[in-house]
């Protein structure tokens, strides 16, 4: 699996894997794998006509019009984004092109060059000195922001001409959930098809046991041109994304307002990467110096392996963004790997090498993996300041029980508009809201002066906000 097509199922938070035995349409024609709301999957065989075979998000939102992004099999190994646009009654002129752009707010757009087929329809591909990867990597990076499990954006089609933009509305968690799915098995697939459709690479007429011809003594070798594809051959990085950090993995244990608290990390240049946890708490996984604006999505992987996707958020306490979604299995996967790759919705990838990790790996298991505390004396932390409260009826409630009932502090958090900081009985809990979802953490144990534990996502309930097992009121009156 390439790195592209990691990202992609990534962001599209996917946990089911694809079947094993995943049959291939031996007619031409098309099959869907998943019709929503927005959007469905649809695997398009070659006809006689000459279309290529591709894997498509197409639009189901609208009965008269439709976009659709389609992953088409150009070669036995290489797959490139293309953008297909219909609607009744366009009357488009014969053989004019025009530039059409897809994008979200939170990643960006890219512009496809598109010739009139008929009519009613405009076929578009990227301009070939966009990107050496055709594109791919940053049409995958905006699909991955209107087709996910965690805010979707509305993906955005904008005209060089006079046709207002078009907008296909967001999904479910559920749909989104299905679409990457169907997606997976979508491309299984189409990947092979390729054999049956473009002939082998012949063999090659060099070898690295032949000896060399004089005439190439003393010459650079030649590199062909677009060496990679999109979801086949992982995109060129930059110097500073290959140049992977040999700086050793250090492991320690230090004491926290929390209690004896794991560290394990590296550094790669200014840049510091790591894993953070205390026995009974939540394992994070970090990033100092990542060159990070605010909340960050971001995938991390090892090598080949499946990537898990995270929110990042800035803390103060420890200068660098928290990512609070990593399993702790990455530490696993750590052991026996090569080299440790976040990428955020951008592309910017910072890569560490994993080449002395296996022992300080597992010394922070060995420390994590300790049995928590049976109790925690709130004497044994100092004290947190308390602000004097300024309302009634608080309520932080955690796993049924009430740290928080009746007078305390509440007052803004940030410059984000809503977001709020409760504090009393020596507890304090930090939610971050944006519009109708919020997230937060919590001090968890009386004293402590840091956040260190998250509450999750929360929704408004009335006068609270609630989450799983979390309920947070402002006037419980």
């Amino acid at each position: 699996m390439t790195k592209n097509a990691r990202i992609l199922r990534a962001v599209l938070s996917l946990s089911a894997a694809v079947a094993a035995s995943t049959s291939t349409p031996a007619v031409a024609g098309e099959h869907s794998y998943h019709k929503g709301n927005s959007w469905q999957i649809v695997l398009k065989t070659p006809d006689p006509f000459g279309d290529k075979a591709f894997c498509g998000f197409r639009s189901t939102a609208w009965s008269g019009k439709s976009v659709a992004i389609e992953y088409t099999l150009i070669g036995i190994d290489k797959i490139v984004p293309r953008l297909r646009l219909t609607k009744q009654n366009w009357n488009l002129p014969a053989g004019q092109t025009t530039n059409v752009s897809i994008g979200t707010e939170w990643a960006g757009d890219i512009q496809f060059v598109s010739k009139v087929v008929n009519g009613d329809e405009l076929y578009g591909e990227i301009p070939e000195d966009f990107a050496d990867d055709g594109g791919g990597f940053k049409v995958t990076t905006i699909l991955g922001t209107a087709i996910s499990t965690n805010k979707p954006a509305p993906l955005v089609i904008t005209f060089q001409g006079n046709e207002p933009p078009w907008l296909v509305p967001v999904m479910t968690y559920t749909e989104a959930i299905a679409l990457g799915t169907g997606f997976d098995t979508c491309i299984s697939t189409l990947t092979g098809l390729g054999p049956s459709l473009f002939k082998a690479p012949q063999a090659s007429s060099t070898s690295p046991f032949a000896q060399p011809s004089r005439e190439g003594v003393g010459t650079a070798a030649q590199v062909p041109a677009n060496p990679s594809a999109m979801l086949q051959n992982p995109a060129p990085k930059s110097a500073a994304a290959n140049a992977a950090s040999t700086s050793p993995w250090t492991f320690e244990q230090r004491q926290e307002d929390w209690g004896d608290t794991c560290f394990v990390e590296a550094e790669q240049g200014d840049v510091k990467v790591g894993f953070m946890g205390a026995p009974g708490k939540d394992f994070v996984a970090f990033v100092e110096n990542g060159n990070f604006d605010g909340t960050v999505r971001a995938s991390w992987w090892v090598d080949d392996k499946a990537a898990q996707v995270s929110n990042g958020h800035p803390e103060d306490y420890f200068g660098w963004h928290g990512f609070y979604e990593i399993s702790p299995q990455i530490l696993d996967e750590g052991k026996n790997g090569k080299k440790l790759e976040i990428a955020d919705l951008d592309g910017k990838t910072i890569a560490i090498s994993l080449a002395d990790a296996a022992r300080p790996f597992s010394q922070f298991q060995a420390c994590f993996n300790k049995a928590a505390p049976k109790t925690e004396n709130a004497s044994n932390y100092p004290a947190a300041k308390q602000t004097p409260p300024n309302r009634e009826g608080c309520v932080l409630e955690v796993d049924g029980a009430k740290a928080i009932d009746g007078a305390c502090y509440w007052g803004p958090y940030s410059s984000e508009t809503g977001s709020f900081v409760m504090e009393a009985n020596g507890y304090f809990a930090i939610i971050e809201i944006d519009k109708n979802a919020a997230d937060g953490w919590w001090n968890d144990t009386p004293g402590a002066t840091h956040a260190h534990t998250r509450l999750g996502e929360m929704k408004r309930d009335g006068k609270c906000w609630k989450g799983e097992s979390v309920r947070v009121c402002a006037d419980a009156k």
